[in-house]
């Protein structure tokens, strides 16, 4: 069921001064969207419409691309990405959820960790740099790559060298949604990949997390996502582990439904 109501856009300034663009439909109690890497807002765009009635969508661009492409780049971090989160969940409300996918869900921990304090969320595969595929000599690599070479070029490196796509799979993705989605997000692929390296999840900090949690993990992803997810449910007090059966890291892609009802599911918690 598609949402309905209101549909604009907001930028809501973050404490360094960056502008966060958000667009916002429906109405009801607010939920806030947090994307991953190598994407923008709109990867939600198929949650959006299955939602059910009741809620209204408050989904930002992350620092760097689309609606929030006036950014910092050389004040880029972790903790920007946080304050960005922060900033956006208290102009959507005290009683705002938040929804955040990968390295969003991984920014969106930090800044719980720093206090951020929405009502509840739902973290699908939060990244954490215990098991990476990549090393510093990598991303070197990368970046050089990012500033300088084609799509053709550039892309293949990053999805196969640093993602982990198998060869076979990435000779098949020039075109597709997600090969765009990159491409568009040039610019931020090798900073929030080097981020990812070098920050731990904050599992300490989430004892303290007041507000019920649901963690999504494909039964597909690789086996370092399923260690962070679990010990995320062991961390935090009213944290629940939902296996999203035979899926990857991209459900919200391909079954947004699975979504939209783990969503659901945790809005009856509360």
């Amino acid at each position: 069921m598609s949402a309905s109501g209101r549909v604009g856009v907001q930028r809501v300034r973050s404490p360094d001064g960056t502008p966060i663009g958000v667009r916002r439909s429906g109405s009801g109690r607010p939920a806030v969207f947090v994307h991953g890497s190598a994407s923008d807002g709109r990867c939600w765009d198929a949650v959006i419409a299955d939602l059910p009635p009741g809620i209204e969508a408050f989904v930002m661009d992350r620092r760097g691309r689309g609606l929030s492409a006036e950014d910092r780049a050389d004040a880029y971090s972790m903790r920007a990405e946080a304050q960005d989160i922060a900033a956006v969940l208290e102009a959507a409300g005290e009683d705002a959820v938040i929804v955040a996918h990968s390295w969003g869900a991984r920014c969106t921990l930090s800044a719980i960790a720093d206090g951020a304090r929405p009502s509840a969320a739902v973290l699908y595969e939060p990244l954490d740099s215990d098991n990476p595929r990549y090393d510093e000599a990598a991303l070197d690599r990368l970046e050089d790559l990012e500033r300088t070479a084609p799509d053709d070029e550039m892309l293949p490196m990053f999805f196969a060298d640093v993602v982990g796509v198998p060869r076979d799979l990435v000779d098949g993705m020039p075109g597709g949604a997600e090969w765009t989605a990159a491409s568009e997000a040039r610019g931020t692929l090798e900073r929030e990949c080097r981020a990812w390296l070098r920050e731990r999840v904050p599992y300490e900090a989430l004892g303290a997390v007041p507000f019920p949690m649901t963690v999504l993990l494909g039964t597909r992803s690789p086996t370092g996502m399923a260690d962070t997810a679990r010990r995320i449910v062991e961390a935090a007090p009213d944290a629940e582990l939902r296996p999203l059966e035979g899926q990857g890291h991209v459900a919200h892609l391909r079954r947004p439904e699975l979504i939209t009802a783990a969503i659901a599911d945790l809005l009856r918690r509360i």
